[in-house]
């Protein structure tokens, strides 16, 4: 299926998820808000509302964790040492969250450019809450690209 752009639902996804890999969000929330408001496509709507939420879900606990993390200047030195090996253990930590989304993303824009749908539980459950479901494409039709 072709988008208003002209190009197919499953590249525009795949787009919107390689801002969020490269987490600009300012594009990836211009292109999601384009696709609600302008695309009538199901599937796409889902797909951007999806790349929205994974986005938030991975930037929180990476915000949150890097806001812990106090500058040198305010950790007193006999603290140091200690505050040293905190930071070691949350940059490892937010290391490991980013190398996950990365992963989660890299799997959502193969998914899209074959116009699959990634199945995310937790993520999925949240949207399907607020969100109605894209319809399945009917059996024994290709997926366009």
């Amino acid at each position: 299926m072709k988008t208003k752009l002209g190009i197919s639902a499953g590249l525009l996804a795949a787009i919107m998820y390689f801002f969020g890999l490269a987490s600009n969000s300012t594009v990836l929330v211009l292109i999601a808000g384009y696709v609600l408001i302008s695309e009538k496509d199901s599937w796409l709507r889902n797909a951007a509302v999806k790349s929205l939420v994974v986005y938030i879900v991975f930037q929180v606990p990476t915000i949150f964790l890097s806001a812990i993390n106090l500058p040198y200047a305010v950790v007193p030195a006999f603290i140091r040492p200690l505050h040293a090996a905190i930071a070691g253990i949350l940059s490892f930590i937010i290391l490991a969250i980013e190398l996950a989304e990365a992963i989660v993303y890299v799997l959502l824009i193969v998914s899209a450019l074959k116009r699959q749908t990634l199945a995310i539980g937790p993520i999925d459950d949240l949207i399907a809450r607020h969100m109605p479901q894209p319809e399945a494409p009917p059996q024994g039709t290709p997926p366009s690209i």
